[in-house]
C-alpha cells in the first residue's frame, strides 16, 4: 500500500502544530509567565496558525470551542433549465411543532421523487438535527431561466400532487422577476 500524502497531510500537520503549541505553552510556564500572558500568547498562536477552533477564554483555563454555524438550506433549489421532477419538503422542529419550514427542490438528477428527498436529507443532515423532514407532495417543472419562466404541473406518483399554488408562492420569493405558471393536467 502506497503512502498517500493527501490522506494523511492534514492530520499529521495538525498533530505537529498542536505539539509545537503545547511545547511553547510548557516553556512559557517554565519562564514563570502569568496565566494571562500565557493565554494571550496561546490566543495569538492558535488564531494565527495552528487551531482556530479552540481558545483559552478565562483564568480557569477552560477551553471554549467555537463550532461552525450550520447554514440553513436554500428555500428553493432548481435546475436552471429543462423538464424535471420537484418536491415540496416540510421540515418540522421536534422541540416546537409549530415551527414549520418549507423547501422546494427540483432536479433532473434523479428519476424518482423519493430520491430527491433522500439526497436533500443527506446533504442537510446537520440542519435537520432535532427536525423531521417529509414530503407532502411533488410534481414536475419546466424551467426556462434564460426566459425567466417556470411552469409547474403534474404530480408525484410516490407523494401525490403538491399544493401547486403554495409551491408557486415559495418559488416566487426566490425568483420574483420570473413568470411562474401552473399548468393543469389530466392526472
Amino acid at each position: 500500500m502506497a503512502f498517500s500524502f493527501s490522506k494523511y497531510a492534514i492530520p499529521v500537520l495538525a498533530f505537529v502544530g498542536m505539539s509545537v503549541l503545547i511545547a511553547q505553552l510548557v516553556f512559557s510556564f517554565q519562564k514563570n509567565s502569568t496565566i494571562a500572558e500565557t493565554q494571550n500568547y496561546i490566543r495569538s498562536s492558535a488564531t494565527s496558525s495552528i487551531n482556530e477552533d479552540t481558545l483559552i477564554v478565562d483564568d480557569s483555563q477552560q477551553a471554549e470551542t467555537f463550532l461552525p454555524q450550520i447554514t440553513q438550506p436554500s428555500q428553493v433549489e432548481l435546475d436552471p433549465s429543462g423538464n424535471y421532477k420537484f418536491i415540496l419538503i416540510e421540515v418540522v422542529d421536534q422541540a416546537n411543532k409549530k415551527n414549520v419550514e418549507y423547501f422546494v427542490v427540483g432536479t433532473k438528477k434523479f428519476g424518482y421523487h423519493k430520491h430527491i428527498l433522500r439526497d436533500w436529507k443527506k446533504k442537510n443532515h446537520e440542519y435537520l438535527e432535532n427536525k423531521e423532514a417529509s414530503c407532502p407532495g411533488g410534481g414536475w417543472m419546466r424551467a426556462f431561466f434564460s426566459e425567466s419562466k417556470i411552469e409547474i404541473y403534474s404530480r408525484s406518483l410516490t407523494y401525490g400532487k403538491s399544493d401547486h399554488e403554495f409551491v408557486k408562492q415559495i418559488v416566487k420569493k426566490s425568483y420574483p422577476d420570473f413568470k411562474i405558471s401552473i399548468e393543469e393536467d389530466e392526472f
